[in-house]
């Protein structure tokens, strides 16, 4: 027996609030049979039982990122899908799925943006505020939310969604994401008693970000625009937006910061509230959430207590992950909890926090004398040890549950063998990628960085995409990646970018052309070649532009071997400006770094001439293709002798020329044995 399995439209299940105006089909093939292929489908797309594209019967067997070709998809419209498919064994079978769309374009949000009505220092996190009827019988309710910051909300006391972090870190000046959310079944019908609250914090728009303890990235306050649309069963439909009729006041988050943590108070009584007030602010920047939202994936009770030696009461939760601590606990009201978090102990085995640098990294509970919950909203830490203080010794660690969060990506791949230590070594990688796949591809999740390294993200993404479904993850963050480039300065060290000017390094600058193609590669969808290849081409051209007159890259700032095993370790500063420059230089491996620079370089001119084969632009594909072959020459002939060694000779600089095929095939029995003698060395 045919079935269809896993119909996806624009790589998700049923999609709400789905901005793509050309969204992709993608399924899957089940049989019984051996050596079933499909040999024919057809897609038919329909609103309320008019057909709005009907592909026809189209034979071949593709089945995957298949473009809609209909008629201009509506806003906030609901159609249903059909694929039907036949294989070579004559059989056939039909699979059906749903999307709904969302504002897909700003004129479509009516609503204003809001502010708080205090002044921009305002510690404690926002609260807004809206009462509202619902006399009639709805169909159906939709929420289309923003803010200036991060949010959460609740709809008649109960919270309106388990997504977090939303709206997630773009570049705000070009992107700002909004969320549809459904909360038909939130309301209480035929009352004059609903309630919509929003809290929001300052997350990654107005918070701390960086080395130097510096906020106010993108702006000195929080903002909130959120678009409610009512859809009744007698036909007619209610909006309610956010204007200065909604009520700022504060609540029990005090203050909330990634880096630092969060105070939440339940004694906090008798908040003010005044009306919020209009904030100008671009709507025209509004897009439809692009990838899947953060959110919390596992629940892990703490495991062990510990005292140590400096009478420090920790609980061990068996293992580092990112996230918060979720406490539910009834104590004298005004008992204040403080909870630290760290990964590590020390080698006397204290609480260890040294490597969080500035970050504080600490969450503080104020019990109200009920029953309290406490689960911060705007913080997040990377941890397996917590520090509790202000319960004494006597605690269960089972009282603790650690919150794991992380990007919601769908688990694709998996590996097991008879090897305890490999089967951990994997576990360690899946890891390592949820604990730093929230909302952007970060460095770390625990001290003072938590950044988008555009090179971090390019090595590891070849991994990535073995193990979980990062296509949209990585669709949205490219568009940053493209948008910081065309400021002029190069691909960033970062995206989004807060560290200021400093493109142009290789490695990191080579994000625009290996993280299309590599997507390209494992999700043959051809769209990221098509909306990058700009950017592509601009990365490459800048490369050109640094070049000499013999073609190489010999000049600028280069980061090369960075921390490689070579550098020598010293002492942990405190983070300056100065320190900071001197790290730049000191933590560089002694492979050359113009090299290094070169090498990749001459890389992402071969993939801007694969990328343009791809896409049919012959003209483009020679071009880069004759360039990659001059770059490659030009580095044999000032960094390879004649006798096939590599100057340098480092495992780096060794394992670079032989993966990149920068070594000529003479040389690389030479350049292979004198990897193997390194390794063997060291």
């Amino acid at each position: 027996m045919l079935e269809i399995k896993d119909l996806r439209i624009e790589y998700q299940k049923n999609p709400l609030g789905l901005d793509e105006k050309e969204p992709v089909f993608s399924w899957k093939l089940v049989s019984e049979k051996r050596n079933t292929m499909q040999i024919s489908y057809q897609i038919q797309v329909t609103e309320e039982e008019q057909c709005v594209w009907d592909s026809g019967i189209q034979m071949g067997d593709t089945s995957i990122c298949i473009p809609y070709k209909g008629e201009k998809l509506k806003p906030q419209t609901e159609y249903k899908v059909s694929v039907q498919i036949k294989d070579n064994h004559g059989e056939c079978a039909e699979e059906q799925a749903h999307f709904e769309t969302g504002l897909l374009k700003y004129q479509n949000m009516e609503a204003d943006w809001i502010t708080h009505g205090f002044e921009d220092d305002l510690e404690a996190s926002a609260v807004f505020v809206k009462k509202f009827s619902c006399l009639k019988k709805v169909k159906k309710a939709r929420l289309y939310a923003s803010a200036l910051g991060i949010y959460e909300f609740t709809v008649n006391q109960m919270p309106g969604s388990d997504v977090h972090f939303a709206p997630g870190w773009t570049c705000y000046q070009e992107r700002l994401q909004y969320q549809t959310y459904d909360i038909t079944g939130l309301l209480t019908e035929g009352t004059d008693e609903q309630e919509i609250r929003f809290t929001v914090g300052n997350g990654w728009y107005k918070g701390i970000l960086g080395f130097f303890n510096q906020g106010n990235h993108y702006g000195k306050r929080t903002a909130l625009i959120a678009q409610i649309d009512l859809f009744y069963e007698d036909g007619t439909k209610e909006r309610i937006c956010t204007d200065e009729s909604w009520i700022s006041t504060t609540g029990a988050i005090r203050y909330s910061e990634i880096y630092h943590g969060e105070v939440i108070d339940y004694t906090q009584a008798d908040n003010p509230e005044i009306p919020a007030v209009k904030y100008p602010y671009s709507k025209e920047i509004l897009i439809g959430q692009q990838d899947a939202p953060v959110k919390i994936t596992e629940y892990r009770k703490g495991e062990k207590l510990l005292i140590t030696p400096k009478k420090e009461v920790v609980i061990d939760f068996g293992q580092n992950l990112t996230g918060v601590v979720m406490l539910k606990i009834q104590k004298e009201r005004g008992t204040k909890i403080t909870i630290r978090h760290a990964e590590a102990l020390d080698e006397n085995g204290n609480f260890y926090t040294t490597n969080l640098r500035t970050a504080k990294a600490c969450d503080t509970f104020v019990c109200s004398g009920e029953m309290d919950l406490f689960r911060p909203s705007f913080t997040y830490h990377g941890f397996r040890y917590i520090s509790v203080e202000g319960l004494g010794e006597n605690l269960d660690p089972k009282e603790f549950t650690a919150c794991v969060m992380h990007t919601e990506l769908e688990k694709n791949g998996s590996f097991f063998c008879n090897h305890a230590g490999v089967n951990r070594l994997m576990q360690n990688v899946d890891w390592g990628l949820r604990d730093n796949f929230l909302d952007i591809p970060t460095d770390c999740p625990q001290r003072d960085e938590r950044l988008g390294y555009t090179g971090d993200a390019q090595i590891f993404l070849e991994t990535a995409t073995c193990l979980r479904d990062v296509a949209l993850f990585f669709k949205k963050w490219l568009c940053d990646l493209k948008y910081e480039q065309s400021l002029g300065n190069g691909v960033p060290t970062t995206v989004p970018n807060i560290l200021g000017p400093g493109g142009g390094i290789a490695i990191w600058q080579d994000a625009a052309t290996i993280i299309p193609w590599t997507l390209y590669q494992n999700y043959g969808d051809i769209r990221f070649l098509e909306e990058q290849f700009e950017s592509m081409v601009d990365c490459v051209e800048y490369f050109r532009k640094m070049a000499d007159e013999n073609g190489l890259i010999k000049s600028g700032q280069q980061l090369g071997d960075w921390v490689s095993m070579d550098v020598p370790r010293g002492p942990m500063l405190k983070r300056t400006e100065e320190i900071w420059n001197l790290e730049l230089i000191e933590k560089m491996g002694a492979t050359d770094p113009y090299y290094v620079a070169n090498v990749y370089y001459a890389n992402s001119a071969k993939l801007v001439s694969d990328a343009a084969r791809v896409l049919g632009n012959r003209e483009a594909g020679e071009k880069y293709r004759r360039l990659h072959e001059e770059i490659v020459q030009a580095v044999r002939d000032e960094y390879i002798t004649k006798n096939g060694r590599v100057i340098s000779n480092t495992q780096t600089a060794n394992v670079l020329g032989l993966h990149f095929e920068i070594a000529e095939e003479k040389d690389r029995a030479v350049m292979m044995k004198c990897l193997l003698d390194n390794l063997q060395q060291h």
